[in-house]
């Protein structure tokens, strides 16, 4: 099923930069992500899957703030995905359990998903975007990498989306995950990138401070993806694909 990695792309600091100005009067503008973060490093243990929550709604109440003023975004939880086959040529099921679903829609239709927002209701609506994510426990990310394969396969199929995007994440660490079903639904190709996260570290005077401006890269990466989680990879994302090599 995996045919490439997707890697990100060179000299992105600039880019990465110009995103800080959007949502920038918005309680999650991006100096308040980074306090916020911050503040979770000193107040909440990494210590079980649980406690990723903090970090991850963290980062999706940023993107919320980065989108223009005539969408939003609806972010539901814990969604039951019902089983479906393999492929065609196949007896075997995947289902599983998505920890979150992010959906972006026009402001005027946002109300439809925020009342009913059970998958076998979102099937039957109009949904231009589909971001799901599936938590993991606080060490070894890649353990989990199968897993959230299978579930955001069974969510795409169910959904009948010919491309599906989402993410593994413990909060600090992140693996975006890409699938593309082929023809009649009967399998599907996959990339995922390696793991982005963000470090901190005490500067001279003792303070905990972030290094980098990987924070914002990750809420950037989030809104471009949850804007476009159905179609294909552009040339304006985040990442390139690397082909494997037969």
């Amino acid at each position: 099923m995996f045919t490439g990695h997707l890697r990100l792309k060179r000299n992105l600091n600039e880019v990465v930069a110009a995103t800080t100005s959007l949502g920038q009067n918005e309680l999650w503008s991006s100096t308040n992500l980074y306090r916020q973060l911050l503040l979770l490093e000193n107040l909440v243990p990494k210590s079980a899957e649980v406690t990723s929550r903090a970090w991850i709604d963290a980062f999706f109440f940023r993107a919320s703030a980065m989108l223009p003023s005539n969408k939003a975004m609806i972010l539901n939880m814990e969604h039951v995905v019902s089983a479906t086959t393999i492929s065609t040529s196949s007896s075997r099921t995947l289902g599983g359990f998505v920890d979150y679903t992010a959906i972006v829609a026009d402001e005027c239709d946002a109300p439809l998903f925020l009342t009913s927002p059970q998958l076998d209701y979102l099937r039957t609506l109009p949904m231009s975007s589909g971001f799901f994510i599936t938590v993991a426990g606080p060490h070894n990310l890649s353990n989990y990498i199968a897993q959230t394969v299978c579930e955001m396969y069974a969510c795409g199929k169910y959904l009948q989306k010919k491309v599906i995007c989402g993410a593994l994440t413990n909060g600090r660490e992140w693996i975006f995950i890409f699938i593309k079903f082929n023809d009649d639904y009967d399998g599907a190709s996959c990339q995922r990138s390696s793991i982005v996260k963000f470090d901190t570290m005490s500067d001279s005077n003792g303070q905990l401070v972030i290094i980098g401006s990987w924070p914002d890269l990750i809420a950037a990466i989030l809104l471009h993806w949850i804007q476009n989680s159905f179609v294909d990879l552009t040339s304006d994302d985040w990442f390139e694909v690397v082909r494997r090599r037969e």
